[in-house]
């Protein structure tokens, strides 16, 4: 708080002090045997007055020096109701309680809307999990390549989904793992061997038995995630492979396929959530989701990861997996 703010509102006060004060001190001038005891009372007063307004003006510039320290510091501002202390005056204390009012409705109406959200997701994991059961008994049952290819993509989709409504979580379930590239790999390799063999996928593996630290579960998505963008978007024959190399600060994945590559306009945007940019709309496939999960996915257990492509010869994704495993379970 200024102190020009605060002249300002006061001012309409202190003028009235200052024409009393006049009006006063000619009241006594006009009695000649007054002239020095006006103004020593005059003079008494202003002090009395300066003293008293100074005393004012520290007190609310106390106060709002605290509001305006947790605003700035408090995360979550909705909260700054609950940290004031109201015992400055009683006008502060009454703006504390207001605001404590208001932080309490503001934490009540958030706490209904996660408890919302939390049931939605679970209700959307219960449903994706119930549609599966007939989806892998039509798999089972069915010997139709065309049929097969669609239930393949379905079940895709399902995962998506349900790995997407936990990807704003994935520290509840966290486990950080020490696991080979070539483990990782493979495993991505052998739960998606249908999808590889109906796409003719040829694989090259090469130089992968590198240990990282990671978690399993949600590294083998990425890896997935990266293939089926892969397989999406094929040319001919399509190849894909897998390289590991030790750099100075962690390990590093690439994953390069040669299909029909992303246009130098897009390639800033890949990561954007919905993005689908010109392959997206030749293709007719794309949800603009795919790569955002990797990335939110990358960002939320502290992975680099990064594309380079060029149109009509390839896309490399480079996923670097950091040597410290504590930097794993720092916060975002």
């Amino acid at each position: 708080m200024r102190i020009t703010d605060y002249i300002k509102y006061y001012l309409p006060i202190i003028s009235l002090n200052i024409f009393y004060y006049l009006l006063l001190l000619v009241v006594l001038i006009l009695d000649n045997k007054f002239i020095g005891l006006a103004f020593s009372i005059i003079f008494v007063i202003l002090i009395t007055n300066a003293m008293y307004l100074l005393y004012i003006f520290y007190k609310h510039n106390k106060f709002y020096n605290m509001l305006t320290k947790y605003a700035d510091s408090l995360k979550d501002k909705s909260q700054i109701g609950w940290v004031l202390e109201k015992n400055y005056t009683l006008e502060h204390g009454l703006i504390t309680d207001i605001l404590k009012k208001i932080s309490k409705s503001t934490s009540d109406k958030l706490s209904d809307y996660e408890n919302q959200i939390i049931d939605n997701e679970r209700y959307t994991n219960l449903w994706l999990h119930e549609i599966k059961t007939p989806l892998s008994v039509i798999e089972l049952l069915n010997d139709n390549d065309i049929i097969e290819d669609e239930v393949l993509r379905i079940n895709a989709h399902i995962d998506n989904i349900l790995y997407y409504s936990r990807i704003n979580n994935i520290s509840i379930d966290y486990n950080i793992t020490e696991i080979s590239i070539d483990t990782l790999v493979k495993n991505v390799i052998k739960n998606n061997q249908n999808l590889l063999i109906h796409n003719n996928v040829s694989i090259d593996l090469n130089l992968l038995d590198i240990s990282v630290y990671c978690d399993i579960k949600w590294s083998e998505f990425i890896i997935k995630q990266i293939v089926h963008n892969s397989i999406k978007y094929k040319k001919n024959t399509l190849e894909i492979s897998f390289v590991a190399t030790k750099k100075t600060n962690g390990v590093l994945l690439e994953i390069k396929d040669n299909g029909v590559g992303i246009d130098s306009k897009d390639i800033n945007f890949v990561f954007d959530k919905f993005y689908t940019g010109e392959n997206g709309r030749l293709y007719d496939k794309s949800t603009g989701m795919g790569l955002a999960m990797v990335k939110e996915a990358c960002n939320s257990m502290h992975l680099d990861v990064s594309i380079n492509s060029v149109k009509s010869e390839f896309t490399c994704v480079s996923i670097l997996f950091p040597f410290d495993k504590e930097l794993h379970y720092k916060s975002n």
